[in-house]
C-alpha cells in the first residue's frame, strides 16, 4: 500500500504555513512533473488550487508552474475547477502574454491556456474573446518563449472545425498572423503570386522566423485548417501555395529532424499540406456533403 504520510504532511504544511510555500511548491512542481496520479491527488485536496491561484495572482512563480503542471495532466478537470474559482481566469492568464517587461509567472500562465485549449469550450472562448492579444504574438520580435506560446494556442484553436469560419474570416488578421513567421524577402514570388497574398503579407521586407519548432507547428495549424472545404477554400484563393513552395526551396538543403512536421507515416507535412493546396477541390473526392475531412472513414 502506498504511503502518504509525506504528501499529507507537506500538504498541511503548505496550506497553513505561507511561509514554507516556495520550498513546498517546488517539490510539488518537481513530483507532478513526471507524475500525473500525483497532480490528480492535488486537485481533489480541498485548498491546493485555490492557494495556487491566488499565489500566481501575485507572481509566484512556483504556483504558476504547478498549475501548468496539474493542467497539462488534467485539462478537463482543472477547468472544472477553475470555472468554480473565478469566472475571468483566461483572461487573467491571457492578459500578461502581450507584455513585454512581465515576469516568468505569465509565461507558466500561458503554459495553462495552451493546455486548456485542448478542451472545445475554451477554445471558443480564446477564440472569441482573446485572438486580438495573440496574434501579434507570433512576429519575430517576440521573446521565443512567448511566440511559441501564442503558436501552441492558435495551433490548439485550428483543430476545432467550427471555428473554422471565425479564424479565416475576410479580414485575414489570423491567416496574416500565422504566415509571416513562414515569410521571407527573399521569396521569389511572382506579381500575381504577391497580389492573391494577404494584403499585410504582400512585398514582405523581413525574415521568416528562424525556429524549426515554430515553423512546424505554422504548418500543422495549417494542415488542420484544411480539414474543413472552408479551410482548403480560404488557403488556395490567398495564395498560400508560393509561400509554402518558397519555404519549402529554402528548408530542403537542411535535414529536419524535427518530428513536428511529420505525419504519423512520417511523409512531411509541409509536403502533404502543399499536395492539397494544388489540387482542385473536385480531384479530392470529398462528398461534397461532408463538413470535415476528419469524419471520413
Amino acid at each position: 500500500m502506498e504511503d502518504f504520510h509525506i504528501e499529507n504532511a507537506l500538504y498541511v504544511l503548505f496550506t497553513n504555513s505561507l511561509a514554507d510555500h516556495d520550498v513546498i511548491l517546488t517539490i510539488f512542481v518537481n513530483i507532478t512533473a513526471i507524475s500525473s496520479s500525483f497532480a490528480g491527488r492535488l486537485i481533489e485536496r480541498d485548498n491546493i488550487l485555490p492557494t495556487c491561484f491566488q499565489l500566481a495572482q501575485k507572481n509566484v512563480v512556483g504556483a504558476a508552474k504547478l498549475l501548468a503542471n496539474i493542467s497539462r495532466h488534467f485539462p478537463a478537470r482543472m477547468k472544472i475547477e477553475l470555472d468554480k474559482l473565478w469566472e475571468k481566469y483566461i483572461d487573467f492568464c491571457i492578459d500578461g502574454l502581450p507584455k513585454a517587461d512581465d515576469t516568468e509567472c505569465s509565461d507558466y500562465l500561458g503554459y495553462i491556456v495552451v493546455n486548456l485549449t485542448t478542451i472545445p469550450g475554451i477554445r471558443t472562448e480564446v477564440a472569441a474573446q482573446h485572438l486580438h492579444k495573440l496574434l501579434p504574438l507570433t512576429s519575430c520580435d517576440v521573446p521565443l518563449k512567448r511566440r511559441l506560446i501564442a503558436v501552441d494556442i492558435l495551433r490548439n484553436l485550428s483543430f476545432d472545425d467550427e471555428l473554422h469560419p471565425r479564424l479565416l474570416d475576410p479580414a485575414d488578421e489570423f491567416l496574416t498572423a500565422i504566415l509571416a513567421p513562414l515569410a521571407d524577402e527573399a521569396d521569389e514570388l511572382d506579381d500575381e503570386e504577391i497580389q492573391n497574398l494577404p494584403l499585410g503579407l504582400q512585398y514582405w521586407d523581413k525574415k521568416r522566423d528562424a525556429n524549426e519548432i515554430i515553423r512546424g507547428r505554422i504548418v500543422e495549424t495549417l494542415y488542420q485548417l484544411c480539414a474543413t472545404k472552408i479551410g482548403r477554400t480560404v488557403l488556395r484563393s490567398k495564395g498560400i501555395y508560393p509561400l509554402l513552395r518558397e519555404l519549402d526551396k529554402a528548408t530542403s538543403q537542411s535535414k529536419m529532424e524535427n518530428g513536428a512536421l511529420k505525419l504519423l507515416n512520417q511523409e512531411h507535412t509541409l509536403h502533404a499540406l502543399i499536395g492539397i493546396l494544388i489540387r482542385h477541390e473536385d480531384d479530392m473526392e470529398v462528398p461534397k456533403d461532408l463538413d470535415s475531412i476528419r469524419r471520413l472513414k
